[in-house]
């Protein structure tokens, strides 16, 4: 009875699902929606380099980004060129390089890349 009672709790355990979220960021994710974004960028002195700004996904490939200034009013807009791989986001135009998507849900998304500088990009859905 006993083995009996371990098989189960055996199965129970290796059953457990995972906190990760099962489903990949997909262009149709991202497709006609706003977010306020920062990148915090480590420069090779050590400073960090804070950047403000709204992005619009308005295809399934390009977009615009919108800086701001430190009290959040509209600087300068730039084309966005984007594409997802897996966990990896290609990004073209206001940000280049390869941001590996570390987790996101339906109101946020955390990337970080080596360019050859540490980037972080946390965006937050409008």
């Amino acid at each position: 009875m006993k083995v009996i009672f371990y098989i189960l709790l055996l199965f129970t355990v290796c059953s457990c699902s995972s906190d990760e979220p099962g489903n990949k960021l997909t262009l149709s994710d991202l497709l006609h929606t706003s977010w306020t974004g920062e990148q915090v960028e480590t420069m090779e002195n050590g400073e960090i380099q804070t950047i403000n700004f709204i992005v619009l996904f308005s295809t399934e490939q390009e977009g615009v980004v919108t800086y701001l200034s430190s009290t959040g009013t509209p600087i300068q807009n730039f084309p966005i060129y984007y594409r997802i791989e897996g966990d990896v986001m290609f990004l073209k135009g206001a940000f280049n390089g390869e941001y590996r998507i570390i987790k996101h849900s339906h109101n946020v998304i955390d990337m970080e890349a080596y360019l050859p500088n540490h980037s972080l990009i946390t965006l937050w859905k409008k």
